[in-house]
């Protein structure tokens, strides 16, 4: 999951990926209690300069920050997306569906906006699923 703007701007959020894209990331493995080892997830460190006013006074420290992608989240998120994703497909489905009571839709404006609709309440915008016309 990506962090929120409120929490990480863009910019930063960027120069995070940047070791990501170029290959950068260390195997962070967890050791059970048999002696078995596996791999859970790749990640860096960055150093990170914060500094505060307080009462006057200019604090400045240094922060490590852990950027980490775990396998077992990351798998998480993919099944939860698939889900999504198959949801949206039977509703997008069940739009051209004639039935009694229910209201047709009869321009591509309506059709477009009921789309939109759904792709957002099943938050897959952006998502290629393929085409209804």
């Amino acid at each position: 999951m990506s962090l929120p703007a409120t929490i990480v701007p863009t910019e930063v959020l960027e120069t995070y990926l940047e070791p990501v894209l170029e290959g950068k990331l260390t195997d962070v493995y967890r050791e059970y209690a048999n002696g078995y080892t596996q791999k859970i997830a790749e990640g860096y460190e960055c150093l990170s300069t914060c500094t505060v006013e307080r009462d006057g006074q200019v604090i400045v420290w240094e922060e490590r920050r852990l950027v980490v992608r775990s396998f077992k989240h990351t798998k998480a998120q993919k099944t939860a997306e698939q889900k999504r994703l198959a949801k949206a497909e039977a509703a997008l489905a069940n739009l051209t569906i004639h039935r009694r009571g229910k209201k047709r839709l009869t321009t591509l404006a309506e059709i477009q906006s009921t789309t939109d609709d759904i792709l957002k309440r099943y938050q897959v915008e952006g998502v290629v699923i393929g085409s209804m016309l």
